[in-house]
């Protein structure tokens, strides 16, 4: 188990419950806009970079994988691609395995490093007859620690500009690295400013590592979800902050941005 790995029950399972509906949310802009065209055959896509094995045995709740599944069909979206890609073999193994995923020929599992697998997308939905510019789709990145493949993150967001990019964030694993390591390692501020997406909404952080989740897209949804605020709006500024600084920063500039990282994330299209 990763040494970030320590959340409580309530955490786990009110991050399962997050990612749900954010599938479900996801999946109904899908079907409401395939309803616009009857005749049309596209595909959902959903890619999920650090998969588990589809299920968390501490808590004894379902994974990631799963959540999507349920998600798809509980809206009725049955035209999906579903990638699920972990470095560790055995967990893919055993996703591979569970009848929800290895019986489904709409899912395939990746064993390989998150970043390697995320410069493979773009032909894995040309292999798959969709055009890469109109997609529609996801890409979950929800890793342990601080393990987020920014730069390549970054070149997705250009490339396929209509997939969405949600980001579980462990807030004090990258304060604490930036802390050890010098104040040039990612920060939230510099992953938001590489990953090109015109509206990003922003969760509440919980648990000891302030895990918050961020959701990156290029259209402003109406739809609301638990938790989540614009991150233009006081209360998104007000968590950008608190999982971007360490408490010392975060005193000094209280619970508003300084108008030099306003400024900056203007500038960013956030």
């Amino acid at each position: 188990m990763s040494k970030y790995q320590g959340q409580s029950a309530v955490v786990t399972e009110a991050k399962e419950r997050g990612l749900f509906s954010t599938f479900q949310s996801n999946l109904w802009t899908f079907r409401r806009l395939k309803s616009r065209y009857s005749k049309s055959k596209f595909k959902y896509f959903h890619f999920d970079l650090n998969c588990g094995n589809g299920w968390n045995e501490d808590v004894e709740c379902i994974g990631s994988p799963l959540a999507f599944i349920n998600a798809a069909n509980e809206v009725g979206v049955e035209s999906f691609y579903a990638a699920f890609c972990d470095n560790n073999k055995e967990s893919i193994d055993v996703l591979s395995n569970l009848v929800e995923v290895g019986m489904d020929e709409r899912c395939h599992c990746f064993n390989e490093d998150n970043s390697v697998f995320v410069d493979r997308i773009r032909n894995i939905i040309v292999d798959n007859g969709e055009n890469p510019d109109k997609v529609i789709g996801m890409v979950l990145c929800d890793p342990n620690g601080t393990q987020v493949p920014i730069d390549a993150l970054s070149e997705l967001s250009i490339s396929i500009p209509r997939l969405d990019i949600a980001i579980h964030w462990n807030s004090a694993a990258f304060k604490r690295v930036r802390g050890a390591f010098g104040v040039d390692r990612p920060t939230l501020e510099l992953a938001l400013s590489k990953i090109k997406k015109e509206h990003w909404i922003i969760r509440k952080p919980i648990g000891g590592w302030q895990w918050t989740m961020l959701i990156g897209r290029n259209y402003n949804s109406t739809e609301k979800l638990e938790g989540f605020y614009d991150l233009n709006s006081s209360s998104g500024q007000s968590i950008f902050a608190k999982c971007n600084y360490t408490a010392k920063q975060f005193q000094e500039f209280g619970y508003a941005l300084p108008q030099s990282i306003i400024h900056k994330q203007s500038a960013m299209c956030l």
